[in-house]
């Protein structure tokens, strides 16, 4: 098993890595430098990529080495990925020396014993780079640090590499974390979840990066309190992760809500279960900061996409001018959130994060009792949070016919959280009754979601009123339509209101 932790640099800070500090103290040798040629190979219709499978030849000092990889995860840029590797010939795999390897019933080992797979193998991408390795030395730990400068190619098209990778010889997993934090004193670096063939199959595809909605939480059997909390906030980081590139490279709006939905969902998790696991107050401040980052772009995002939309065509003739106004607001929004992204800053706290989470690092500080809490049955934990999120919602929404703006926030806020405790909870429950309380659970959310959109928007019309004198009369305009378009809607509010209260909560298996 390979546990490499990956990280983005910076062309022009790979200077500074090779004076860091942290290279002196703990480099056991000098550097060594390489040039490798690898080249991946697949079908045409890309059976092994299908697979979870990544297959090279690569050059190395005279030698040509195959590899497979296959298998793993990939959490947090921590890498773990099977490996086979066997010297051959020439640029070409030898299949059957693989095969022999790999678990003899396992579905890739059948794979690699069809014959047609080594008729239609052919070259899909290379990736060259100039490598430089230093040997670490950490307490107990060994780790190899990994420099790679080059590229990856396919036919004519061409994406750079500049990568470092942290391969854990011998140790534990978390020295990479602690390692990587001291090399991001002095060096902006990123974590990195993807992999130089992956970068290739993207190559291959030309495919663009599409927002990611969160994925359901895998629970193991019988987990404890502390399974679900690492189960879920893991589940959370991921889908942050997966949506910062597209935020970074495009500030593409719906890559950008789902990256915040991430982060809501994460702190919802840390709230939901601080009682016996508190997460450290430095990584809730950071985490804030992050959330006030997306959030101002987001809110110009809805405002302009869905928030207007409720003004219809009606207006005069200087809502252009609102529009223009609004759209520049909103670039540089995007732009702060996509500096946020690449900033040192965001990296170090996505590495706290990590490091937390997949080192139970709350069983440091946790008291006897708060350690006793975390290995009791999740499902308990479960049910009685689920119960108390419903109860808070019902009584924050007991006035709800005459609720103030400030009021129906709340209880917005209230039943956010719910639904998100329970959709973490889901394979707990059953799964009918669970739809129709989510069911009932959204659609109230829903309605209140929209109205909070419009007073976030009246805010910021109110901004562009004072701002941006050449569209001041048509965001006053609109302000004062959507206030009253929210005034003649409330039907529909008691309407979702009365479904909620007349759902019943979900059963535990």
């Amino acid at each position: 098993m390979e546990i490499e932790l990956k990280l983005e640099i910076d062309a022009a800070s790979r200077g500074k890595l090779r004076r860091h500090p942290v290279i002196e103290e703990l480099g056991d040798g000098n550097p060594e430098e390489d040039e490798l040629t690898a080249i991946y190979f697949d079908t045409p219709e890309f059976i092994l990529r299908e697979h979870g499978a990544g297959l090279r030849v690569r050059k190395t000092r005279g030698r040509w080495i195959q590899t497979l990889k296959a298998g793993g995860s990939v959490k947090g840029g921590l890498h773990q990925r099977d490996e086979w590797e066997t010297p051959v010939d020439g640029a070409v795999p030898a299949l059957d020396q693989l095969a022999s390897m790999v678990d003899a019933g396992s579905p890739l080992s059948a794979l690699l014993k069809q014959a047609s797979l080594a008729d239609t193998l052919q070259p899909v991408f290379r990736v060259k780079v100039r490598r430089t390795t230093w040997h670490l030395r950490d307490g107990d730990s060994l780790v190899e640090l990994v420099l790679d400068e080059g590229s990856v190619q396919r036919e004519e098209r061409k994406l750079p590499v500049s990568e470092i990778e942290l391969e854990l010889k011998e140790g534990e997993p978390g020295r990479l974390y602690a390692i990587a934090l001291r090399l991001l004193d002095g060096v902006p670096l990123r974590l990195s979840n993807v992999s130089k063939a992956q970068r290739g199959y993207a190559l291959c595809r030309q495919e663009e990066r599409a927002p990611v909605k969160a994925a359901p939480v895998v629970l193991p059997p019988s987990p404890t309190l502390e399974d679900g909390l690492q189960a879920t906030a893991l589940n959370c980081l991921a889908q942050m992760q997966a949506n910062e590139a597209a935020v970074m490279e495009s500030g593409n709006s719906e890559s950008l809500h789902q990256m915040r939905v991430g982060l809501r969902r994460l702190r919802s998790a840390l709230k939901l279960f601080e009682a016996a696991a508190p997460c450290p107050a430095d990584l809730q401040e950071e985490l804030r900061w992050l959330g006030e980052a997306l959030g101002e772009a987001r809110d110009w995002d809805v405002l302009s996409s869905s928030t207007l939309a409720r003004v219809g065509g009606v207006g005069d003739a200087s809502f252009p001018a609102l529009h223009t106004a609004m759209d520049e607001v909103m670039r540089g929004k995007r732009n702060q959130a996509g500096a946020a992204l690449r900033s040192p800053r965001y990296t170090r706290l996505m590495i706290g994060m990590f490091a937390w989470t997949l080192g139970k690092q709350w069983r440091g500080t946790a008291a006897p009792d708060h350690v006793k809490q975390l290995e009791a049955p999740l499902k308990a934990f479960a049910g009685k949070a689920v119960k108390q999120g419903h109860k808070r919602i019902l009584k924050r929404g007991r006035n709800i016919r005459h609720a103030p703006p400030e009021e129906l926030h709340r209880l917005r806020i209230a039943g956010k959280r719910n639904r998100y405790a329970v959709e973490f909870f889901a394979p707990l429950y059953r799964s009918k009754r669970l739809r129709k309380y989510l069911g009932a659970l959204s659609a109230m959310q829903d309605e209140l979601g929209w109205r909070n959109d419009v007073a976030v928007g009246g805010r910021l019309l109110r901004h562009l009123e004072t701002e941006k004198p050449e569209a001041a009369a048509s965001a006053a305009y609109a302000r004062g339509f959507l206030a009253a378009h929210v005034s003649g809607n409330e039907r529909k509010l008691r309407k979702t209101w009365k479904r909620f209260r007349e759902a019943d909560l979900p059963q535990l298996r």
